[in-house]
């Protein structure tokens, strides 16, 4: 009776375990690639859409600083990237997901200074809200969240995002 009652205990203590980031089990390889999201709250106003492929930050301010996943469009070279809005966009005010590993499309600037990103390139957040470009500090470990797999086009770049 007492095996039991461990045996129940721990499948409830299991079942009431909840993950921050949704990693894949298995991948199809041919047909898939492997993303790792995460769930966040969009800290924009409710008129304010945050696009798929856009670069967003840990907005910890408003969060009170006690670890929720709030975001907001990056607006300037920063470390806090949080990840890539995708798979689709998300609601000011809203749920929704974030690519936190994987490789995904990102926004980058369609004309002028760092549209043209070529492969390889490191990519970090910048001055315009939610788009991503190659990184402009020397410390580009530190700002830099991921790296673009192929040459940009139309304000679009593959990107690979580092955990």
């Amino acid at each position: 009776m007492k095996k039991l009652f461990f045996i129940a205990l721990a499948i409830l203590l299991m079942a009431s375990v909840s993950y921050a980031a949704t990693v894949g089990l298995a991948v199809d390889p041919k047909n898939n690639r492997e993303v790792w999201t995460t769930t966040v709250y969009v800290d924009e106003t409710s008129s304010t859409t945050v696009d798929a492929g856009n670069v967003v930050c840990w907005d910890v301010d408003d969060s009170s600083g006690d670890d929720k996943n709030w975001v907001e469009n990056c607006d300037s070279e920063t470390g806090l990237v949080a990840g890539v809005v995708w798979p689709a966009d998300i609601s000011g005010g809203s749920i929704g997901l974030i690519a936190i590993k994987g490789s995904v499309p990102v926004d980058v600037p369609s004309t002028g200074y760092g549209s043209v990103i070529a492969a390889n390139a490191i990519l970090c957040s910048s001055s315009t809200a939610g788009v991503a470009a190659p990184c402009t500090t020397l410390d580009r470990e530190a700002y830099g969240f991921g790296f673009a797999v192929g040459d940009s086009s139309g304000g679009v770049v593959q990107a690979y995002i580092n955990p």
